[in-house]
């Protein structure tokens, strides 16, 4: 894909005019050309900042055609220096740049914007945070041949140039004479009422006796200028600093019989990279299964209403994780003779912050030392725990073989001795059966 002319774009771009490029392309390779072509914007220092216009073309090889492109509906670019050029992309090639040719693949243009009351200076303000109070300070200077009397107004509009809010208005009573500006700026303060995101920030003015808003001009200085609204902070949770395994916070599970549950209660992601560990430890003695189950934006079960979509994976060695859960796993968790389980949160979507609740239910049953109770008073057994040398014996039964189990039923020792050296198996509980 090669340029065929020069690029033509609009000329004397005011902001808020369409922005019109016309330039041919021609295909000088063998094959067909399917896929999108697209004018990018760049700024002044080389930053992408948007597509003029873009979309699926076809070209015949050995052909060439004319493109246009525009940006009529799209956000307007701000007043500034900027630079064009075409790319194309196909389903196997990201974006690639069309090659110059005979021309050159790159135009600068202009956005201008000039008034009688020209912004003066940069925009000073802090984070502007929804439902919190900002002040924003700016300059204006009246270039005009008379005193202006009249408001002036910081706002934030939309990306498509509609308005959105006012931050502050101030009545110019006094006039602002010809040349002249405010030595130290202008302070507007109000409340950020709109909703997260990015928006166009903006001094205008209204004549005395007008009902009409203008821009203050940006000959010298930028005017609107784009900021973004975040989210209110949110509190850190009380099982904070949980953000690592080892910070793992310890929920302390409570047994009614042989059920317990316990949960999450106020837990969230305050921060961007906030995750969430916590353990549980169950007492050995006991075969467990838990029922774990996510409540979040995406899916609460409980009837309450949450602002975070999250994932949860759980661990019951401490050093490998299942796989991430969407808010609720087909089966169980299966913890035998005890031990300690971790639970890993994050946000399904890596930053984003708000509230979810982990919830889990435990059900226990008791680890039967030797299976046939009938014959726990025939049977000797120690020493119990044991280290080295277990001793079995029986004033009623005669012995002939000794079987140890581990708990999930493997034969791990037999003998035919009552006194077994044990001291080669690992810690843990198990059964002994005896025949007789």
């Amino acid at each position: 894909m090669r340029l065929y002319s020069n690029l033509n774009i609009s000329s004397q771009i005011w902001f808020g005019d369409e922005i019109a490029l016309s330039v041919s392309i021609a295909n000088y390779g063998n094959g067909n050309f399917s896929g999108q072509l697209g004018a990018a914007v760049f700024d002044k220092n080389g930053y992408f900042v948007d597509f003029l216009q873009y979309g699926n073309v076809s070209l015949d090889a050995q052909y060439y055609n004319t493109y246009n492109f525009k940006n009529a509906g799209g956000p307007p670019f701000i007043p500034g220096t900027y630079y064009v050029a075409l790319f194309y992309k196909t389903e196997t090639q990201g974006w690639t740049i069309v090659a110059n040719g005979e021309y050159l693949n790159i135009e600068e243009f202009e956005v201008y914007y000039s008034s009688n009351i020209e912004v003066n200076s940069n925009f000073n303000y802090g984070t502007l945070t929804q439902n919190s109070s900002t002040t924003v300070n700016v300059d204006v200077l009246n270039t005009g041949s008379a005193t202006f009397y009249g408001k002036f107004r910081v706002s934030l509009s939309n990306l498509d140039g509609s308005w959105a809010q006012n931050i502050g208005i101030l009545n110019c009573t006094d006039g602002l004479p010809s040349n002249y500006h405010y030595t130290n700026g202008l302070n507007f303060t109000g409340t950020i009422t709109v909703e997260p995101g990015t928006y166009l920030m903006e001094v205008s003015y209204q004549n005395s006796g007008s009902s009409s808003w203008y821009y203050a001009g940006s000959s010298d200085y930028s005017n609107p200028i784009f900021v973004t609204v975040v989210a209110p902070t949110i509190q850190p949770d009380i099982y904070e600093n949980n953000n690592t395994q080892g910070q793992a916070y310890n929920l302390t599970v409570n047994f009614a019989g042989n059920n317990a549950t316990k949960n999450t209660a106020g837990s969230n992601f305050h921060i961007g990279n906030d995750l969430d560990y916590y353990k549980v430890v169950l007492p050995p003695g006991y075969n467990y299964t838990i029922k774990p189950r996510l409540h979040d934006s995406y899916n609460s079960g409980n009837g309450q209403t949450y602002s975070v979509d999250a994932l949860f994976s759980y661990s019951t060695n401490g050093s490998t994780y299942s796989e991430a859960y969407d808010d609720i796993m087909s089966g169980n968790i299966t913890v035998t003779n005890g031990g300690t389980i971790y639970f890993k949160v994050a946000p399904y979507y890596q930053g984003n912050t708000g509230t979810y609740l982990l919830d889990m239910s435990f059900t226990r049953t008791t680890i039967n030392a030797i299976e046939n109770i009938e014959l726990g008073n025939q049977l000797s057994i120690y020493p119990n725990p044991v280290s080295s040398e277990l001793r079995v014996s029986s004033e009623y039964l005669k012995i002939n073989a000794i079987e140890i189990t581990d708990l999930t039923g493997k034969i791990v020792l037999v003998s035919n001795k009552t006194d077994i050296n044990v001291s080669n198996l690992s810690n843990g509980t198990y059964l002994v059966k005896v025949q007789d």
